[in-house]
């Protein structure tokens, strides 16, 4: 036992109280365990109080997977409190467990005392914009999070508003994923606008987000005096041929860029003609992916 480092029951499909408290028990018996791996076991709330009461003892877990828990926001509260002493966990993964404003509350406030985190992974969650607004008023300055997965949260724009405004301010975050949410028009502005100021982004994903052509437009013109952006990905956002020509011309001059996904989007021949004609005078740094484009 004090040889372990890894534990997993990806092979258990539920664990009893009973299994939960054993787990606990190792955690606490050992130093060595660096990563705990619990997804999808239905563990609940009261689950993961026991093992948030375990990692008290623990100071070596780095990584830790409690994603498809059905934890909601007691459980999410339980994670928040350990988050504000402990000083070892960088990897966080709490996917799809049906907490809401309550649980990302005390989350955001661990996120201003904790020093080590720096991938968080939350989304499929009811963060909304509520949520969405208390977490970004910690992101602009927060210093440590590079990776954080905010996808399918019901997102809408006054969330993405709160998102971008955190990204002008932010000099953390790589990767951001926002995936399956519906910051619309309004909420690509914001980001399209931090994107100016912003120099360290570096993967940026607003697929299914209804971004449009208004959207894009915004979004497009942060590129162009952005630096850092290497990843956009856009696909199924309805955006036509008047998104293009936004694309397009910032991909005439952005030098950055080397993938941009655009699949299942309304530019039709003209759009993707306009967008193949843009990516010669880029010399072919970008990795463009106009698959399945149909005319408005």
């Amino acid at each position: 036992l004090n040889e372990l480092k890894i534990l997993s029951a990806s092979y258990i499909k539920a664990l009893s109280e009973e299994s939960i408290e054993t787990i606990a028990w190792a955690l606490q018996s050992t130093r060595l365990i660096t990563r705990l791996d619990l997804r999808h076991k239905k563990i609940g709330h009261r689950g993961v109080i026991l093992v948030q009461r375990a990692l008290k003892y623990n100071r070596m877990l780095e990584v830790l997977n409690l994603s498809w828990n059905g934890v909601e926001d007691k459980g999410a509260v339980a994670i928040g409190e350990l988050l504000k002493k402990n000083e070892s966990i960088t990897e966080l993964d709490l996917w799809c467990n049906e907490f809401g404003y309550e649980g990302i509350k005390t989350i955001s406030e661990a996120l201003k005392v904790n020093e080590t985190l720096t991938k968080l992974i939350i989304g499929s969650n009811d963060i909304g914009d509520e949520g969405a607004k208390v977490l970004s008023e910690v992101l602009r300055d927060n210093t440590k999070i590079k990776v954080l997965h905010l996808e399918d949260s019901d997102i809408r724009s006054e969330g993405g508003k709160s998102i971008g405004e955190a990204l002008r301010g932010n000099e953390s975050l790589e990767e951001l994923h926002l995936a399956y949410n519906r910051i619309g028009k309004e909420g690509s502005k914001s980001i399209g606008t931090a994107l100016v100021k912003n120099k360290t982004l570096k993967a940026l994903y607003l697929g299914m987000n209804e971004v449009e052509d208004e959207g894009v437009k915004s979004i497009s013109e942060g590129l162009v005096r952005n630096e850092g952006v290497e990843v956009l990905c856009l696909e199924k956002n309805g955006i036509g041929n008047e998104g293009a020509v936004s694309i397009g011309e910032m991909l005439r001059v952005n030098k950055r860029l080397r993938k941009l996904n655009l699949q299942d989007n309304e530019m039709g021949e003209k759009g993707t003609k306009i967008l193949y004609e843009a990516s010669k005078v880029n010399r072919g740094r970008v990795q463009l992916d106009l698959e399945r484009n149909s005319t408005r």
